[in-house]
């Protein structure tokens, strides 16, 4: 009860409060305008998710986030379960409230993101791997092998929960009924996962066609330069083959032999200059805004309400 009276409010403050939506979650709107198996760069549930939301709460940004929202409450219901028969209805109750109302929970709640079907998933294949394990038969390594797939289909690091599982179902192979559940249950993973994989192959595997080499200077504006690590980038990506993409704003500026394929330009955009306070550090020309030739490409202007001595 008290994870769905938190969505609701949350819910709320999206409706009222002049929340809008994130890049990412404008972007997976527009997924959502079409249905599919695949997406660019991600798979498909959280664009179904935003479908149904639209189709429940209207093309709005309520509708946007309403579904994966939704998702919070049955994930603190998952838990409680889990915890419930780990240890005591005591500890699942803690599990659950305490995940509820984690600030993580409060953060994503608000958003449409891949991670609410991710954890729901998560927590509903530990649930159904324990029940399994402890004469839960069948119906239990059915559930396993949905949730791990419905995972897969929500966010790709839901392999990392094989790489704990199937250890843990090697030590206990010897058991009886394991081997069969585990391909019951593995079988059911793939055959979620199997339209998706077949998407990709038709659309030419659109998720990893293009890569860029990229690395970041994180001391491009300071003394320390990009020397060393542009040496480590190049030995390390000298036999693969696509694009170069390194240089920030300073970068481009200071160190012209990093421009490669392509540059990516961040706050010189603004007119404003990357080295900041580093820009005494330098012993010839002006590296300031002025001295650079940026240009300011926006101004502020307020009113002084109050003074306070």
């Amino acid at each position: 009860m008290v994870g769905l009276a938190l969505t609701l409010y949350r819910m709320a403050l999206v409706q009222h409060a002049g929340i809008t939506l994130f890049v990412d979650e404008a972007y997976y709107w527009t997924w959502s305008r079409e249905p599919a198996w695949g997406y660019f760069t991600k798979p498909p549930v959280i664009a179904w998710l935003i479908a149904v939301g639209g189709a429940l709460w209207g093309d709005s940004v309520l509708g946007v986030k309403a579904a994966t929202m939704l998702l919070y409450p049955v994930t603190a219901w998952a838990l409680f379960r889990l915890g419930q028969e780990l240890f005591d209805a005591r500890t699942g109750a803690l599990a659950a409230l305490v995940f509820i109302t984690s600030p993580m929970a409060g953060l994503l709640g608000l958003a449409a993101s891949t991670d609410a079907p991710l954890l729901l998933c998560w927590t509903l294949a530990a649930w159904a791997l324990w029940r399994a394990l402890h004469g839960g038969g069948a119906a239990s390594w059915a559930a396993l092998g949905l949730a791990v797939g419905a995972g897969l289909l929500s966010k790709y690091t839901m392999a990392a929960f094989l790489l704990g599982a199937l250890p843990l179902l090697w030590w206990r192979r010897a058991e009886p009924g394991l081997p069969r559940g585990a391909l019951l249950a593995a079988a059911l993973a793939a055959s979620c996962l199997a339209p998706h994989i077949a998407w990709n192959a038709l659309h030419n595997h659109d998720q990893v066609k293009s890569v860029t080499l990229m690395t970041h200077f994180a001391d491009a504006d300071g003394a320390s330069g990009v020397a060393a690590q542009l040496d480590w980038f190049n030995s390390l990506t000298q036999p693969m083959q696509g694009p170069r993409s390194l240089s920030n704003s300073a970068a481009i500026l200071r160190y012209r032999e990093t421009h490669a394929d392509w540059v990516r330009p961040g706050i010189m955009l603004y007119g404003c200059s990357p080295f900041g306070f580093h820009a005494g550090d330098f012993t010839s020309g002006d590296h300031s805004a002025e001295g650079l030739g940026l240009k300011p490409v926006m101004t502020l202007t307020t009113e002084i309400i109050a003074l306070q001595n």
